[in-house]
């Protein structure tokens, strides 16, 4: 077995400028996320009662437990959006947690917070863990939102499109999916139905009001004036109408309760794995790549880095090495990988259409690792049939059902995104870099692409350009172009599960694999017609 050796120099001037612009991107990051680091731990407090968010989980999640959050940074940008989503271990289970924010408009249910809720049900069923909520909501966002129509921001769909999480959450139940809702605080209208469909209802005493229509609602509908504890109290619905299943002091033994029901359920059984660590650290790769992505890197550097040391075997290393495909473990767990060396050339794009086939086969979990302008055009190209061996390898990755965790380290661009499950193709897990950029094209490729299409109207219509306003038109398209596709915007309007530092990479993916892993995998023995 020849043994990898890197190439990076961790003392060169360009590493070192590198790195800065890494830590720059880290740095916007982290001002948009205020829960980084030390404020993520829970709040010391002598009350039991009207916890922040982040005391709630923490109180809850196992002592030793990572969280996992999903989505940290969605929001319009302002504020934070109004909910956790994250996974942790609560009695030695692996749970989905969907918490709201009391403190950021009541716990309404925003645009964002929806597409968080969203999340957490998709994650809770394709990976079969439990759902737990802890509730605490004043229902929809009833603001008005017509002064608000960016497109950098998620609006919430029309309210006849609405009701798919109810829906969803029914759904787990059916499927042996245990459902938990702790309610808090008041759960008006849609809220109060999270705890109405969920399995087992915990209520805390004296604060926790769940109603269809809370006091003022009733008043202005029917006229009847009654106070919240009479109308939705946790004491009311614990003895009268049934809906509630616990009744608990506080906030901390409502926590407590939930543990205990946790504990109940049934898990597969878990097994110490053994591994040895990577000899090379990823903080080596900080001052990997440029800063525009216009410089190759070998992605053989990030793989080294990922899996554990002596555990990979490459597939096809001389053939299509545009992609880089192999089996490796992480933490113990087989998986198969698939990484860009760049641009996607027919036989990288077979090469890697046929390894998708083996790990379905073997039935193992497939990382792809995203940095690739797309695939290769030209008359040349087309005439070999790059459209169809893309078109094979997408429909390959289309009906792959062993899981897909994809990590966005550099460019992810045009149908490249695609055939390495993009968002849209149903990965279990997909997260970001912050240096990764996603869209239809680079900006200057969009602008130029524009500014050929205006010249040719203005030749057409024999009107010149002015050159001044045509090279501001350019730079302004290449503006918008480079911030659609910034990892942040991409991030904030939840196009994936959050940027992560890169030196939590081998972490973060060691994670996801022990949570796909706590069910049997099965890989797919059909696949769709291809095109020969």
């Amino acid at each position: 077995m020849t043994t990898f050796k890197t190439s990076i120099d961790l003392h060169s001037k360009q590493f070192g400028t590198q790195k800065k612009f890494m830590e720059k991107c880290l740095n916007r990051v982290h001002d948009l996320y205020e829960h980084q680091s030390e404020s993520l731990k829970p709040i010391i407090t002598q009350s039991r009662n009207n916890l922040s968010v982040w005391s709630r989980i923490y109180l809850l999640i196992d002592q030793e437990s990572p969280f996992l959050e999903i989505m940290p940074i969605a929001g319009d940008g302002a504020r934070p959006c109004g909910a956790i989503c994250g996974l942790g271990k609560v009695s030695g289970c692996w749970v989905v947690l969907f918490a709201n924010d009391p403190s950021i408009l009541g716990g309404a249910l925003t645009s964002y917070v929806y597409e968080k809720w969203a999340r957490a049900l998709e994650i809770s069923k394709e990976n079969h863990l439990p759902y737990i909520s802890l509730v605490q909501s004043a229902g929809f966002d009833l603001r008005q939102k017509a002064s608000n129509h960016s497109s950098k921001n998620i609006q919430m769909p029309h309210f006849g499109s609405t009701g798919k999480e109810f829906y969803d959450l029914t759904q787990l139940s059916a499927n042996g999916i245990p459902t938990i809702s702790i309610v808090f605080g008041s759960a008006t209208a849609g809220g109060a139905y999270q705890p109405a469909l969920s399995d087992y209802t915990i209520m805390v005493k004296d604060h926790a009001q769940v109603y269809l229509a809370g006091p003022p609602l009733l008043k202005m509908a029917t006229g009847q004036i009654v106070d919240g504890e009479s109308l939705g109290g946790a004491n009311m619905h614990c003895k009268t109408s049934g809906l509630g299943d616990y009744l608990c002091h506080d906030e901390v033994d409502a926590i407590m309760q939930c543990k205990k029901i946790v504990n109940t359920f049934q898990r597969s059984e878990s097994s110490v794995l053994s591994y040895q660590k990577p000899v090379y650290a990823l903080e080596d790769l900080m001052g990997w790549q440029h800063p525009e992505h216009k410089m190759p890197v070998d992605v053989r550097e990030l793989i080294v880095r990922l899996i554990d040391d002596e555990s990979e075997v490459r597939f096809k290393p001389d053939y299509g090495i545009q992609m880089e495909c192999g089996f490796g473990t992480i933490f113990g767990h087989k998986v198969g990988y698939i990484a860009n060396q760049g641009v996607i050339l027919p036989e990288a794009a077979m090469k890697a259409a046929h390894f998708v086939q083996l790990c379905n086969q073997n039935a193992c979990p497939i990382i792809f690792l995203h940095n690739t302008t797309g695939f290769m055009v030209g008359e040349s190209y087309e005439q070999s049939g790059i459209i169809k061996y893309g078109a094979q390898l997408i429909n390959v990755i289309s009906n792959s059902s062993v899981p897909h965790i994809s990590l966005i380290f550099g460019a992810s661009y045009g149908a490249g995104n695609y055939a390495m499950s993009g968002k849209a193709f149903n990965n279990r897990f997909i997260f970001s870099w912050p240096n990764a950029r996603v869209g239809v094209m680079g900006e200057k490729q969009i602008a130029g692409v524009l500014g050929l299409l205006k010249e040719a109207k203005a030749r057409k219509l024999n009107k010149p350009l002015d050159v001044k306003e045509h090279a501001a038109y350019l730079q302004a398209i290449e503006e918008a172009a480079r911030e659609d596709s910034d990892a942040i915007t991409m991030s904030r309007l939840c196009a994936d599960d959050g940027i992560i530092d890169p030196r939590d990479s081998r972490t973060v993916l060691g994670i996801c694999c022990d949570i796909v892993y706590a069910q049997p995998i099965v890989g797919q023995k059909n696949y769709g017609v291809f095109r020969f």
